[in-house]
């Protein structure tokens, strides 16, 4: 089966993180495909999510694990039926990311090289933040690797991203006393105690700004705002959400401290709901430096870039895990139109064949 074929029959599977059958069906899909292959198989599942890890050696700790996730967000059904064109492939999942998966299955199938351990991981929940698939494979299973390769980043095969924002997700409650609305000073108003913390978050992250017209600095959206349950009364609690995306000059714990410490006279806490690490690989990493070197080999010149989203990247990074993020090129992810480019394709899977067989692990 060529990757053309073997990314048409994946997104065919409507793996929706809301059809759990799908997501075991696309994982028994995989598994047939390296039927009667000389490889070790492991599947797992978390929290009701199905996660393969497919590999050539009895082990857990690898030279390279090629990571990906078969997971899709939500589409009309009309988009799993694919339509191919001389030039691309279109369908749900098509560019994020079943076109890299096909590729890295394809790699993986015919590899022959005994001297070194390679590992494919899938994972089904990504979309939704990968914590019960590679962050479980990672932190729970404990697999590690020398370096990972992701195709769900940099989003052409010309372009690497070495580095991605990490995620920072705050709540700010506040507390005041109910009354009348005719009645104001009879109570406290916890809504307008909310919009004065609110403010001193978004001074804070101004503080971040920076002139880069690439926008890399810590950015934050105030993402959700609730408080009272009537028109004509004065609201005793309320809350909102931000959502921050930070770089790796950014430090969490003293900006998180200046916030509970200038909120807290306004009667607000603070809680952490997320925090998930940023991405950075330096372009003089060894392995980064040969992958550069095999698409150099295959005609195709590399451009580092950065991602201002997460990927299943950051679980690796944690580890200090060296992550090459490169994939084939495409348009229209999440979109209705959702296309990879065959000739990108083509020549991804080149890249990706020539540095499995010509890296030197160090």
């Amino acid at each position: 089966m060529d990757v053309y074929t073997c990314t048409k029959q994946l997104i065919e599977i409507p793996s929706e993180q809301s059809k759990k059958e799908e997501l075991f069906l696309i994982i028994s899909f995989v598994k047939e495909y390296f039927a009667n292959t000389n490889v070790v198989i492991r599947e797992y599942e978390c929290n009701g999510f199905p996660s393969i890890v497919i590999s050539n050696k009895e082990t857990k700790e690898f030279d390279i694990i090629l990571s990906g996730h078969l997971d899709v967000v939500p589409a009309d059904v009309s988009q799993y039926t694919v339509e191919e064109t001389d030039e691309y492939i279109c369908g749900r999942g098509a560019y994020d990311m079943k076109s890299g998966v096909a590729v890295m299955m394809s790699v993986l199938k015919h590899f022959t090289r005994d001297d070194i351990s390679v590992a494919l991981m899938l994972t089904t929940d990504e979309e939704t933040g990968g914590f019960y698939g590679t962050k479980y494979l990672v932190e729970e299973i404990g697999y590690r690797a020398r370096v990972v390769i992701i195709p769900d980043g940099g989003y052409k095969e010309s372009q690497m991203a070495l580095k991605e924002k990490g995620i920072l997700q705050l709540k700010l409650s506040t507390t005041g006393i109910s009354a009348h609305g005719s009645r104001p000073w009879q109570g406290d108003n916890a809504i307008e105690s909310l919009m004065r913390s609110i403010a001193i978050v978004q001074t804070e992250l101004d503080k971040e700004k920076t002139n880069d017209a690439q926008y890399w600095y810590t950015t934050g959206t105030l993402s959700t705002i609730s408080g009272g349950n009537a028109k004509n009364s004065v609201p005793d609690s309320a809350f909102a959400t931000f959502d921050i995306r930070y770089t790796e000059t950014f430090s969490v714990e003293q900006f998180v401290s200046i916030v509970q410490n200038q909120v807290s006279v306004h009667k607000t806490k603070v809680e952490v709901l997320l925090c998930e690490p940023c991405v950075f690989v330096s372009s003089d990493d060894t392995y980064v430096r040969q992958y550069v070197h095999a698409a150099t080999s295959c005609g195709v010149d590399i451009v580092f870039s950065h991602d201002y989203g997460a990927s299943d990247a950051r679980f690796f990074a944690a580890k200090y895990i060296p992550v090459i993020l490169s994939q084939p090129s495409g348009e229209g992810m999440h979109g209705s139109d959702e296309k990879v480019f065959k000739e990108s394709l083509r020549l991804y899977k080149d890249i990706l064949m020539v540095f499995i067989r010509d890296v030197k692990m160090e």
